[in-house]
């Protein structure tokens, strides 16, 4: 969703640090402004001291869960109007009722990108961006298409070659193999997953970019790889961030590939 908002201020709360990364990369690129906390107890300051737009609130946090810090600013008159997104891992009925009047939506783990925005459309006030675009002019993929780099940083000579017809064809297959096992994994390196393992995962990346054909997704998942097996911790989590985007922009290369073929 190409959506543009009208810079709110958004309060990300949530213990797990990746957590918070993976979301402030999924929001930045629609002109929002964000701000955290690692518990609800550091929610409510912030709440009180800057008036947040809106607050997306994990549940379960140390010294103040998310149940408890949204009671509190329901409590407050000038607090009580601000919306409160629960992120949860458990469909708990507290979370999900019908009849709940606490939260006024709330996502399940690891989000849908496009949900996301959409639930947040109902709130702010944005501009919609979204066009038909042909495969010759839309943008080149940031990441699709981005030039390989070498461990110090230092862009290699050369470009990923663009993608084969019969790859194009394999997309959905990718997408759903992506979807519906990579990213179920991706989400919990937010709660203090062993490197070894987030190196497994990069493993895995690469395998399906062997498999399918797909250069610059063998690249990402090498450089999970590397950044866990020698302990990149100041890269790690900006990389790991970049996955759904990863995920979305094969699937934009899809619509328009397939729009092309009509």
């Amino acid at each position: 969703i190409n959506v543009t908002f009208d810079s709110p201020l958004i309060l990300i709360v949530d213990d797990a640090e990746l957590n918070r990364i993976f979301m402030r990369a999924m929001l930045d690129s629609h002109n929002v402004r964000i701000v955290e906390a690692e518990n609800g107890l550091i929610a409510l300051r912030i709440a009180q001291e800057q008036h947040p737009d809106l607050i997306f609130m994990d549940i379960r946090m140390p010294e103040m869960d998310g149940f408890e810090a949204t009671r509190a600013m329901r409590a407050n008159n000038i607090l009580r109007s601000i919306p409160v997104f629960a992120m949860t891992t458990l469909a708990s009925s507290e979370v999900t009722s019908p009849d709940n009047t606490l939260f006024d939506d709330y996502f399940l783990k690891p989000v849908n990108v496009d949900r996301v925005l959409t639930t947040m459309m109902r709130f702010l006030p944005y501009t919609d961006g979204t066009k038909e675009e042909s495969i010759q002019t839309a943008p080149l993929s940031s990441l699709l298409n981005s030039k390989p780099e070498g461990r110090n940083g230092t862009s290699n000579n050369f470009s990923f070659p663009p993608l084969t017809p019969e790859t194009l064809a394999r997309l959905p297959e990718l997408i759903a193999t992506l979807r519906t096992e990579l990213l179920p994994q991706w989400s919990t390196f937010g709660a203090g997953l062993p490197l070894f393992s987030i190196e497994a995962f990069g493993a895995e990346v690469r395998a399906l970019s062997d498999e399918y054909d797909v250069p610059s997704l063998g690249y990402f998942g090498y450089q999970i790889e590397e950044q866990a097996r020698y302990f990149e911790l100041e890269l790690l989590p900006t990389t790991l961030a970049k996955f759904p985007q990863l995920i979305e922009e094969l699937i934009h290369l899809h619509s328009v590939s397939s729009k092309e073929e009509i």
